[in-house]
């Protein structure tokens, strides 16, 4: 099962799968990353499932794991692997319900894992995006959206009302905003000091918004669960649905 598909900067075509990692066609050959993948804390899953594919402006490719693998970074030799620290499992905040031999994997994992707070904050990433200055965002399953700026991780989760459902889509637009689109609570622009909320009360169609694009006027269009399409023009919603 193919879950989405990548042009790189080289033509090379990439195939994020359900089941079998990564493929990469570059107009002769096939060939398959992360998959048979013995990181320990796969918990017998030796593969990733991965959701996106983006490549940033270094030229390196990301790759989003749905499956515990959080990010991986290719820079066309090697994978580096970006999970969270050891006290978000430790903390059960990925929320595993392990059986014993998972168990031991765990803990053979935590002794060797890093204890810095610094790190990317889900193991579960729905999607990714580059901003203008070359930040990567991160939206993961339950902890609201991670910033990274190459060196650090920065976490946009407290008392923010996204973190509890997490984030589907993140998109900077043509001013320079950040929005992100969420499981149920409608979507949230950031203008790079406050967070501004827009739900069903300001017109959008669902608060369950999977999808985002801005078209060339500058709306916001919105894709949601089952209850159609929103467009907004910066002061309105216009619903399109059946």
């Amino acid at each position: 099962m193919i879950s989405c598909l990548f042009l790189d900067r080289d033509d090379n075509i990439w195939f994020g799968t359900l089941n079998n990692g990564v493929y990469r066609y570059d107009g002769k050959t096939l060939t398959n990353f992360l998959n048979k993948n013995d990181h320990t804390f796969n918990l017998g899953n030796h593969y990733q499932l991965i959701l996106d594919i983006i490549q940033d402006r270094k030229g390196d490719l990301w790759f989003s794991s749905w499956n515990g693998g959080a990010v991986w970074r290719y820079d066309g030799k090697s994978f580096t692997n970006y999970l969270p620290s050891k006290n978000y499992y430790l903390s059960n905040e990925d929320g595993r319900n392990i059986n014993k031999s998972e168990s031991d994997a765990l803990i053979s994992f935590l002794s060797s894992g890093s204890s810095n707070q610094d790190s990317i904050t889900d193991d579960m990433i729905f999607s990714m995006t580059e901003d203008k200055e070359g930040n990567l965002w991160f939206a993961t399953r339950r902890h609201g959206a991670c910033r990274y700026d190459g060196k650090t991780f920065y976490s946009f989760r407290e008392n923010e009302d996204f973190v509890s459902y997490g984030v589907y889509a993140i998109l900077e637009d043509k001013k320079g905003n950040m929005w992100f689109t969420t499981d149920k609570n409608g979507v949230y622009c950031y203008d790079g000091k406050a967070f501004k909320n827009y739900t069903t009360k300001d017109g959008l169609v669902n608060n369950s918004v999977f999808s985002i694009l801005e078209d060339k006027e500058g709306n916001m269009w919105f894709g949601t669960r089952g209850f159609g399409l929103s467009r907004f023009d910066g002061t309105s919603f216009t619903t399109f649905s059946e």
